[in-house]
């Protein structure tokens, strides 16, 4: 499973929403943390999660070319690992949050 971190909302209830955070290249999930409280919706919980792949001091959510280009088909490819690991993570987090997988209360800005 990717790492992640859970941030629950400052004032839970048992319709909180969570937001994912997922973050850009060559960044990490700690670059986005302090996003929660700036943003000072205390209704709002947050799930912030950490690419897999180690790029130049960062992350990467997939493979760069060593020439750091990218075409359509590469783009494609990586879509889909993109889309099963967000599936692959959101299974255990939806678990422990105790929110049905068909809820609208997880959102992906």
């Amino acid at each position: 499973m990717l790492l992640h971190d859970l941030v629950p909302p400052r004032k839970p209830s048992p319709e909180s929403y969570y937001c994912l955070v997922l973050h850009g290249l060559g960044d990490s999930m700690e670059g986005w943390k302090p996003v929660a409280d700036e943003l000072q919706m205390d209704a709002l919980g947050w799930c912030f999660v950490q690419a897999p792949m180690p790029y130049y001091g960062g992350w990467s959510w997939f493979d760069i070319y060593p020439n750091r280009s990218v075409n359509d088909e590469h783009i494609r490819e990586h879509r889909g690992e993109l889309i099963a690991f967000i599936d692959h993570l959101l299974i255990p987090i939806l678990t422990q949050l105790n929110i049905n997988a068909s809820s609208r209360r997880f959102v992906l800005p």
